[in-house]
């Protein structure tokens, strides 16, 4: 794995049945990098402080080690899982902060936000290009719409959850799932056992990268979420934007209208939970106004608090 060449930092909250895994390893580590004494005094309280180069050569060895039969003989344990989660968290943090050269299959776009790409001076390199994802988010049946449009890295289906989650304003309560290519994915490990013959694949392992078409072309697929509420949502990716930092990823673009409650009951009951908020004689107007503590406004929504959101709820994923 390439190192950049500035000295950026990466800060990883490592704790739990994740430490354990990673610390069976520590020892394969050269020793000359006294990178394998740091995890092996980590005590997974305080997040550990990791160079670049660092980060980048932790992924590698549990790419060795996820793949070695000696390791790992049964794929479904309980402890190929929590290394291999740990693995994507790790690759993750590495790719978002990396300069990603996508430049086969992406479509030209300008910087977002009005920013200009400076061109290289003398023989100075050119900048590699760093890739972002575009995706409006629609909640189906709401009218008129609710609706968020965000740019991510190229992440896992379970990454995506997250930021779907906090751009809309969910709260992360319930069970989701996508449906995409008529399959169906969702973090297994969280379901009950009672969705274990129900055709659910693993959201884990699958990244943006691995499904969405090439070129300028638009792909579409589903999301959703509280399967007793059943909020569905149509997932449009509209294409890839080159940007000049990857600050400029995990961002919501603009977006409209609040998001429903949690447990309203699903859109129609939100629609009937709107009727009694904004009708005084309606004889639920009093229960409502006492549930959602005497104030909500449908038309509230602000990009910026959505991408702090965001960013906030990608920092505790970390």
């Amino acid at each position: 794995m390439k190192s950049k060449s500035n000295d950026d930092r990466h800060h990883l909250l490592i704790n739990g049945d994740e430490l354990i895994e990673l610390k069976r390893h520590a020892s394969d580590i050269p020793e000359s990098k006294g990178l394998g004494r740091r995890i092996e005094n980590y005590k997974g309280i305080r997040p550990l402080t990791l160079e670049h180069w660092e980060l980048g050569s932790l992924v590698d060895l549990l790419d060795d080690a996820l793949i070695d039969p000696d390791e790992y003989p049964d794929q479904t344990a309980s402890a190929y899982l929590v290394l291999k989660k740990l693995r994507d968290r790790m690759h993750q943090e590495y790719i978002v902060n990396s300069a990603v050269d996508e430049s086969t299959n992406v479509s030209p776009q300008p910087p977002i936000k009005g920013k200009s790409r400076k061109k290289a001076a003398g023989n100075e390199p050119p900048k590699p290009v760093i890739v972002g994802y575009q995706f409006k988010i629609t909640l189906r049946h709401s009218q008129p719409p609710i609706w968020r449009r965000i740019l991510l890295a190229d992440c896992n289906l379970y990454v995506l959850h997250e930021h779907i989650q906090s751009a809309m304003g969910w709260q992360s309560e319930h069970l989701h799932c996508f449906r995409i290519n008529k399959k169906l994915y969702t973090d297994i490990e969280f379901t009950p056992e009672s969705f274990d013959d129900s055709g659910y694949n693993d959201s884990l392992p699958v990244k943006l990268s691995d499904f969405l078409p090439g070129g300028r072309k638009t792909f579409k697929f589903e999301y959703e979420y509280d399967f007793g509420d059943s909020w569905e949502h149509d997932i449009l990716f509209e294409k890839r934007v080159e940007v000049e930092s990857p600050d400029e990823l995990v961002v919501c673009l603009e977006g409209e209208r609040a998001c429903p409650p949690e447990d309203v009951g699903g859109i129609w009951g939100y629609y009937d939970f709107l009727e009694a908020i904004q009708d005084k004689n309606h004889e639920r107007h009093e229960d409502f106004l006492e549930w959602i503590e005497d104030s909500f406004d449908p038309e509230a929504f602000d990009a910026e608090s959505a991408t702090l959101e965001m960013r906030d709820g990608w920092e505790m994923m970390e």
